[in-house]
């Protein structure tokens, strides 16, 4: 797993500029951010790697704290997750390209957008779902896309999500995606396991 090379280059121009300006504070915060997902990225193991909820989430936070300072106002991100889910064994790493895709493509020309991450359970399955209310996307060409590889890199992000959890936990789970209520959304299955016993606090 590697970060886009288009969002590493975006964000080491705005600190460029940010430091440039005196923003110090700022910068400050997006090279600690930054410093973190390129940790994380390149711990040992951690590509197609299992990792806690709570891990995953704490890349996708490091990656939201630098959009929001980048995007400002034109973007709002909500991210609702219940406590007692963040100890739950997770593919990593599945998270933030689909927020990432959010960004790039839904909310390229907003100027009010919005970005909802809402992470459930549901009969003995974990869900993902991450919302945005950009321009709608085209529900046969997604679908097209996440059952033939792309040929190009546009569509290979989602299509790597969705093939990464299927040759995991098989075809019953994956990635797919709806309209609902003036949003995009895009919604990942993976199951329910429970903490490995070595990783449970005593």
């Amino acid at each position: 797993i590697q970060l886009n090379p288009h969002f590493l280059y975006n964000t080491l121009d705005t600190i460029y500029w940010m430091s440039k300006m005196g923003e110090s504070e700022n910068t400050s915060i997006m090279v600690s951010n930054l410093s973190k997902m390129m940790r994380m990225t390149l711990e040992p193991g951690s590509n197609n790697n299992m990792v806690a909820l709570g891990r995953e989430l704490e890349h996708l936070t490091c990656y939201i704290t630098i959009q929001q300072i980048r995007y400002g106002e034109k973007v709002r991100f909500s991210v609702v997750c219940e406590e007692s889910l963040k100890k739950l064994p997770v593919l990593s790493f599945l998270l933030q390209p689909l927020v990432e895709n959010a960004l790039v493509h839904g909310l390229k020309k907003s100027l009010n957008g919005i970005v909802k991450i809402n992470i459930f359970t549901e009969n003995s399955v974990l869900v993902y779902e991450v919302a945005n209310n950009g321009i709608p996307v085209d529900i046969e060409k997604i679908h097209n896309l996440l059952a033939n590889k792309p040929n190009g890199t546009q569509g290979l992000a989602i299509y790597n999500i969705h093939e990464r959890i299927r040759l995991k936990y098989g075809t019953d789970y994956g990635l797919s995606c709806n309209l609902s209520q003036g949003f995009t959304v895009f919604k990942v299955t993976q199951p329910v396991f429970q903490q490995p016993e070595e990783n449970k606090e005593t």
